[in-house]
């Protein structure tokens, strides 16, 4: 039965005297409802005649019935929106109509209220965050990241010609680089491998035909550029130079840790490759392509710009800029072991093989995409096409063909 038959059927019993309309003769009546089930506003000071009246809108004429059976017929009002009329109506169910605009304007308010809360939040620990890091890279780290002498310069970052700011001067990068190597080979003094060791000359051999390859590979884009401007083609900004690496005293260490597949490099140009890294690659060709990484983060002075990062940037900022200075790396790296007479296809076969060690370094995978790109690529073996037809007359006289 549903509620429309039960209300014609409550009716009828009231008007034909069925049920008393006396509250005694009922069972114990339930609790009255919320003043908010009743259409107009309801008073307890009221007569009940009157009360019951509000209640029923004038469908039943009839004073002193019991409040129990007014409430029976009222259990589903508090699922209406508009004013009862007496019609008896299925109660929907949960929440308002989705096409109710008061459903809109609630949900959209408390989406606000929510989106608000979790900005104050963010720019909260972004505000620790930086306050954190200038007091540790300024007070509590063993060799801090600034100098005494005020240096803040906008540069261009040689093969790429991206714009990027330094804030210490070349002579500045090479004295804390040496601080932080002498630091750093101190506190590992066992694992530094002898450099008459067959891996640290074969290291050091590879890296002496790679730092050549640094200035004539900017000096080949340099002739491009002068050519395609006479063209009259579009070209880009004049190429920079690299004075601040003249003077730097290169040199290759290898370390013994077999866990560890990667190399890291120090402003002052000195280089430490991990035996893990050696284990993993096969050929000169692909320790060439990391070593011209590493080449690179001193070419664009990323130690320099890395401090920008590191000291005023909140947490994910520093993740983002670090990562494209890798990514930048090995663009560049590409380049100059291209310039260097190694074949450029070979890079992403061997950063694939290597694995991210921290966040801030690209899954091998991501970097292998971005060097085999067609714009990227082309470049690089534009480049080495080049090199190799200069080579080729030397290579020939030299063999005496």
């Amino acid at each position: 039965m549903n509620k429309a038959a039960a209300f014609r059927l409550l009716q009828r019993s009231l008007f034909r005297g069925e049920i008393s309309s006396q509250p005694t003769a009922l069972a114990a009546p339930p609790p009255l409802l919320h003043r908010r089930h009743y259409t107009f506003p309801w008073r307890a000071e009221e007569a009940p005649g009157t009360t019951q009246r509000r209640l029923f809108h004038g469908t039943i004429k009839q004073s002193g019935r019991p409040p129990a059976l007014a409430q029976a017929a009222l259990l589903h009002r508090r699922h209406h929106t508009t004013p009862w009329r007496g019609e008896v109506s299925a109660p929907p169910q949960g929440r308002l109509p989705r096409n109710s605009i008061k459903h809109y304007f609630s949900a959209s308010a408390r989406w606000v209220s929510y989106i608000w809360w979790l900005c104050k939040v963010a720019a909260a620990a972004a505000c620790v965050n930086v306050m954190y890091s200038v007091v540790y890279h300024t007070y509590l780290v063993r060799v801090p990241y600034t100098s005494d002498t005020p240096y803040f310069r906008l540069e261009t970052v040689p093969y790429t010609n991206r714009t990027h700011y330094v804030i210490r001067s070349p002579l500045d990068d090479r004295e804390y680089g040496e601080s932080c190597f002498s630091m750093f080979k101190r506190n590992y003094p066992s694992t530094f491998l002898s450099p008459l060791h067959p891996d640290s000359v074969r290291v050091n051999l590879i890296t002496a035909q790679l730092l050549p390859a640094v200035q004539r590979g900017l000096d080949i884009k340099k002739r491009h550029a002068i050519e395609s401007k006479k063209q009259g083609r579009s070209c880009g900004s004049q190429q920079p130079q690299v004075t601040h690496l003249d003077g730097l005293d290169w040199e290759v260490f290898v370390m013994k840790n077999d866990g560890h597949a990667g190399a890291v490099s120090w402003s002052n140009g000195k280089i430490s490759v991990f035996t893990g890294l050696l284990n993993r690659l096969e050929t000169d060709a692909e320790i060439a392509a990391i070593l011209a990484h590493e080449i690179a983060h001193l070419v664009a002075r990323h130690w320099s710009e890395a401090i920008i990062y590191k000291k005023w940037c909140p947490y994910p900022l520093k993740v983002y800029f670090v990562r494209r200075m890798e990514i930048e790396a090995d663009r560049m790296g590409m380049l100059m072991m291209a310039a260097a007479g190694f074949d450029p296809r070979i890079v992403p076969v061997a950063v694939e093989k290597l694995v991210g060690n921290d966040i801030y370094h690209p899954s091998g995978k991501k970097r292998a995409q971005l060097l085999s790109r067609a714009k990227v690529m082309d470049e690089a073996l534009e480049l080495y096409r080049e090199v190799m037809s200069a080579k080729a007359p030397e290579i020939h006289s030299a063999t005496g063909a």
